[in-house]
C-alpha cells in the first residue's frame, strides 16, 4: 500500500525529514522540510494517501496532486516558493466511489501537456452492479481542473454476484504502442484484468485487456517501462496470489504495435511462505526505472509481508532477464512489522541522470512511536544497494502516522534540484500531511 487502520486496497482484499545519518549521495535535502496540509485539516481524512507529479497547468513547473480518503484530490501548483495549502480541489458529485484511490500522470491526448488520472474503483456502472470502477482524466491546461473525461470500466461484472473488478484501483502510464502518445494502464484486480487505454485524440477509443487467472488478484499493482530497450514501454502486472501455489507472481507483457495476451515473462515470488498466506503482499507495490544505469529499465517489487522481514526485490532489465532477483533490499535491523516496501518510487534525486529508489516502511517504529513510518533512499548506479544511502524519519513522528504510504519525486520549485514528497496520512491525528524534502 497498514495496521491500526486498514488502507482501502487491503480492505478490498478482505472483501473476498528529519534526516538521520550522513547522506552518501552528492545531492541532499534542505534541512527543514515543507509540510503540506489541506486548507482546513480534519481528523480522519487521511490526506496524503496517494500522490502524483506532473505539470498539470502547463506553466513549465511540476505540480503535486494529493488525495485523501474522503474523495478529494488536491493540487499544489509548483512555484519557486510552494504554498503549504492546495491551489485546486477536485471532487465529484457522487459520494462513495473511492475517488482518489489511485493517481497517475501522463500526456494521454498528445497535446504536450500533462494530464491527471484519478481512479474511483468503487463506482458502479448501473443500479444492478457494484464496484465496477471508473477513471476520471483531467486534461492539462492553464485552467486545469474542469470538464474531466470519465472512463467507465469496460469489463462486465461477475455474472453471479454482479460485482465488478475495482477498475482504476491501480494506475500507471507508459507509451506501450510507440505512437508518441502515453497510454494509461488501469488494473481491475477483482476480475483479474488490466486494461490498456491507448492515448490519442480520444483516450480509450482503442484498448487492450490483459487477463490473469481467476482469483490471483492480477492487476493489484501495475507499472510500465522499457525493460528490453526496444522503444516500447512494457507492462508489469502484480498478482499477489498468482503463480505456483498462489504465492505471488509478476507478469511482464512486452509493448509493441500489437501485444500478446500471454505474458512474455513470469517472475515468481522468490520467498514463498512456509504456511498459508494470510496477508498477500508480494508485488502489491511496483515501479519500473533504470536503476543501474545500463539503459534498460529495471523492475522494483515490494513485498511488505509482516510474518518475516519485508523486502524489496530488483530485477535488472536486459535482452534476457533472470527469473531470480538481481538485488534484494531490506531495512537495516529489519522489524517484522515495518512494512518495508509498502510503497516504492523512482526518480533522479541526486542529479546524476540515473534513477534512485525511495522505499516506504509505514509500520516502522520511530523512537517509541509505533507505525510512525520511515523512508529509505537507495542511490541508483552500478553499485546500487543493498544499503540505504539515506534514511528519512517524519518531523514530529506520530503513532499510526504511517509516513511513507505514498512517495513521489520531481522538481516542484524549478530550481533544477529534485524534490521528494512523502505522504503521511495518519499524521496530525489522521488529518494527514505531506512532507516535501526540497533538494539543495
Amino acid at each position: 500500500m497498514m495496521t491500526g487502520r486498514i488502507p482501502r486496497r487491503l480492505s478490498h482484499l478482505m472483501l473476498w525529514l528529519f534526516l538521520i545519518g550522513s547522506p552518501v549521495v552528492p545531492q541532499s535535502f534542505q534541512q527543514s522540510p515543507l509540510i503540506l496540509t489541506e486548507s482546513r485539516p480534519t481528523v480522519d481524512t487521511f490526506f496524503g494517501s496517494a500522490l502524483a507529479i506532473g505539470d498539470f497547468n502547463g506553466d513549465g513547473i511540476l505540480d503535486l496532486a494529493v488525495s485523501n480518503r474522503r474523495e478529494r484530490v488536491f493540487v499544489f501548483y509548483g512555484r519557486p516558493t510552494l504554498r503549504q495549502t492546495p491551489d485546486r480541489t477536485l471532487s465529484t458529485r457522487e459520494a462513495g466511489i473511492a475517488f482518489g484511490s489511485a493517481l497517475a500522470s501522463g500526456d494521454w491526448n498528445r497535446d504536450n501537456r500533462t494530464d491527471l488520472a484519478i481512479g474511483a474503483p468503487e463506482a458502479s456502472n448501473s443500479e444492478d452492479s457494484s464496484f465496477d470502477g471508473r477513471v476520471f482524466i483531467y486534461r492539462g491546461a492553464s485552467n486545469f481542473g474542469i470538464s474531466p473525461v470519465t472512463i467507465r470500466s469496460p469489463l462486465p461484472p461477475d455474472p453471479d454476484t454482479l460485482i465488478g473488478g475495482f477498475f482504476g484501483d491501480s494506475l500507471a502510464s507508459g507509451n506501450v504502442d510507440g505512437d508518441q502518445a502515453s497510454d494509461l494502464i488501469a488494473g481491475a484486480w477483482l476480475l483479474d484484468a488490466v486494461v490498456i487505454l491507448y492515448g490519442g485524440s480520444t483516450i480509450g477509443s482503442r484498448r487492450t485487456t490483459l487477463r490473469g487467472t481467476l482469483g490471483e488478484q492480477f492487476g493489484l499493482a501495475v507499472a510500465a517501462g522499457d525493460i528490453n530497450k526496444d522503444g516500447f514501454a512494457d507492462v508489469v502486472v502484480g498478482a499477489p496470489l498468482g503463480g505456483t501455489n498462489g504465492n505471488g507472481a509478476i507478469y511482464v507483457f512486452f509493448g509493441g504495435k500489437s501485444m500478446s495476451g500471454r505474458p512474455n515473462l513470469t517472475l515468481l515470488n522468490p520467498r514463498p511462505p512456509a504456511g498459508p498466506l494470510i496477508d498477500p503482499t508480494f508485488a502489491s507495490s511496483l515501479a519500473v526505472a533504470d536503476l543501474n544505469g545500463d539503459g534498460y529499465a529495471d523492475i522494483v517489487v515490494g513485498d511488505s509481508i509482516q510474518s518475516q522481514p519485508p523486502r524489496v526485490y530488483i530485477y535488472f532489465g536486459g535482452p534476457a532477464m533472470s527469473n531470480d532477483p538481481n538485488l534484494i533490499l531490506e531495512a537495516p535491523a529489519p522489524q517484522l512489522d515495518s512494512r518495508f516496501g509498502y510503497a516504492v518510487a523512482t526518480g533522479d534525486l541526486n542529479g546524476d541522470r540515473i534513477a534512485d529508489l525511495a522505499v516506504g516502511a509505514i509500520g516502522a517504529v520511530v523512537g517509541n512511536r509505533q507505525e510512525a513510518g520511515r523512508v529509505y533512499v537507495f542511490q541508483g548506479g552500478s553499485t546500487i544497494g543493498p544499503n540505504a544511502n539515506l534514511i528519512l524519519d517524519p518531523p514530529s513522528p506520530e503513532v499510526n502516522g504511517e509516513f511513507g504510504t505514498a512517495i513521489a519525486i520531481g522538481d516542484l520549485n524549478r530550481d533544477g534540484k529534485p524534490d521528494l514528497a512523502v505522504g503521511e496520512p495518519g499524521g496530525l491525528r489522521g488529518a494527514g500531511r505531506v512532507i516535501v524534502y526540497l533538494g539543495r
